[in-house]
């Protein structure tokens, strides 16, 4: 829900990004999510 409503948020105002989770402990449910902008 909160990786779409970036996504979407950042689509409507053209701004290239990526964007990336990731899982780093095996034992806990977190994860640690990256966003970076692309322009330039």
């Amino acid at each position: 829900a909160c990786r779409e409503l970036i996504g979407e948020r950042l689509q409507a105002a053209e701004v290239p990004f990526r964007l990336s989770a990731r899982h780093l402990y095996h034992d806990r449910e977190e994860i640690t999510c990256f966003l970076e902008r692309l322009d330039g």
